[in-house]
């Protein structure tokens, strides 16, 4: 009776273990997700600089775009 005991007692601790990994691996998937989107919309973000007329919002030009528009700048100062 007793050895039964403590086979189920051990089973038990080990479901428990299984469980108490899940969440901890569940968890830190949503961390690194949520750290993901964060530096993604970090990234996309406009800058805004305060001014004395108010805020001033700059937006990003994306970098295929800034190439294009520099070969046309060195192609019109030729």
């Amino acid at each position: 009776m007793q050895r039964r005991v403590s086979k189920m007692a051990i089973g038990g601790i080990s479901y428990a273990f299984i469980d108490i990994m899940f969440l901890i691996i569940i968890s830190g998937a949503l961390t690194l997700s949520s750290a993901v989107s964060l530096a993604f919309l970090a990234l996309r973000a406009p800058e805004a600089y305060e001014t004395e007329n108010g805020l001033q919002v700059i937006r990003r030009i994306p970098k295929q775009r800034s190439t294009t528009r520099l070969d046309g700048a060195l192609a019109q100062a030729r």
